[in-house]
């Protein structure tokens, strides 16, 4: 149980995550700005024509087959969030944490990377977590582990230290 059940949390989080979910496809977005947070959010096969993305925060987005046309993006802090199979045009990015990592199976074409780090951290860390779901998390874990605390200190109790232990050695010999 005390396995089971943070990973069962966790499934029922990921869930809750995909119905939290939108969904943006066939669409072509043009003149637009985004910034702030955007979360949750997936495009699939949308053309973004002339968009900013400025000092935006990217969590949890997905842009699958997506082509960006003369776009920009300038500070903008990524987790979670990956291009997939998709092409840029003419499309600037500045001040951005969008590592190699996240771009699979993308094309470019006359796109620049400017004050960009190069080799970002492995680690994909959600930038929107919140610390009560972290401590709520390991609070439940180790909730998990008290019946099996109980259970042994009452056999240790009944039958003794010792006599339980050397048992134990017993049984392990065999």
């Amino acid at each position: 149980m005390s396995i089971w059940f943070p990973e069962y949390v966790r499934h029922l989080e990921i869930e809750k995550d995909q119905d939290r979910e939108i969904v943006t496809a066939n669409r072509t977005l043009a003149h637009r700005r985004f910034g702030g947070l955007l979360e949750d959010r997936r495009f699939e096969r949308v053309r973004f024509v002339d968009v900013t993305f400025e000092d935006a925060l990217l969590s949890r987005c997905i842009f699958e087959e997506c082509t960006f046309k003369d776009c920009f993006f300038r500070r903008v802090r990524s987790s979670k969030t990956f291009f997939i199979r998709s092409t840029f045009k003419r499309v600037d990015f500045e001040s951005t944490d969008l590592y190699a990592f996240r771009f699979i199976d993308c094309a470019f074409a006359n796109s620049s990377f400017r004050n960009t780090v190069e080799d970002g951290c492995g680690l994909d860390l959600d930038l929107t977590t919140d610390l009560s779901d972290v401590f709520t998390e390991n609070l439940i874990a180790q909730a998990a582990i008290i019946p099996g605390s109980i259970v042994s200190s009452y056999i240790l109790d009944k039958f003794g230290r010792v006599k339980t232990m050397g048992e134990q050695q017993v049984s392990l010999s065999e």
